[in-house]
């Protein structure tokens, strides 16, 4: 999605235009659960989006070999360490604003936690 100054328009990508693939996602039934479940206030969806956001991170960061379980149990960690979560949600509030951010850095620094290339 680009936005040209009030105009939104969508790209797309090589196969499937922006709204094609909105649809696959918001039909996939697994996907409606959760979206019914953890999209009920505008709050709510900006904390799932950052911790969404937070878990492709985890996710790239870790590697393909990297379990779900072992993504998840990294994730859990940064968010319930004092200092990392208190960054993540510094960063994806500038994000929002429009600021370019770019790492979550140091906070992680010794808690087993990898330093987070974020958003």
């Amino acid at each position: 999605m680009v936005k040209k100054g009030q105009l939104v328009t969508y790209q797309t990508t090589r196969h499937q235009p922006f709204m094609e693939q909105l649809a696959n996602v918001m039909e996939d039934s697994s996907f409606k659960l959760f979206f019914d479940e953890n999209f009920g206030t505008w709050d709510d969806c900006k904390a799932v989006l950052m911790v969404m956001k937070a878990y492709t991170v985890v996710r790239k960061r870790m590697g393909d070999s990297a379990t779900k379980e072992e993504v998840i149990t990294t994730l859990k960690a940064l968010i319930n360490q004092r200092d990392s979560r208190k960054q993540l949600c510094n960063t994806m509030q500038a994000f929002m604003e429009g600021y370019p951010v770019r790492e979550i850095s140091g906070s992680a620094a010794g808690t087993g936690i990898p330093e987070l290339d974020f958003l």
